[in-house]
């Protein structure tokens, strides 16, 4: 993994989210051997999302722009 540098910032996550963190934690470490820390499965997701959402015009869904705070 590319070691960039890192942004420290307290937030909160729904329950469902954290527990398909967890989901995604233990099925890496099953499929690879290795344990991640909750910080670089949150990174591999949000770079997979951004992968997947790279070529979509306004990849954030206007009903998604309308729940930010």
């Amino acid at each position: 993994m590319q070691h960039e540098k890192a942004v420290f910032r307290q937030f909160a996550l729904p329950v469902s989210v954290f527990d398909h963190l967890k989901q995604f934690q233990r099925a890496y470490e099953a499929r690879h051997g290795v344990r991640l820390t909750n910080n670089e499965v949150l990174s591999i997701i949000v770079k997979q999302h951004q992968s997947m959402t790279a070529n979509v015009e306004g990849a954030v869904p206007s009903h998604d722009r309308s729940e930010r705070h």
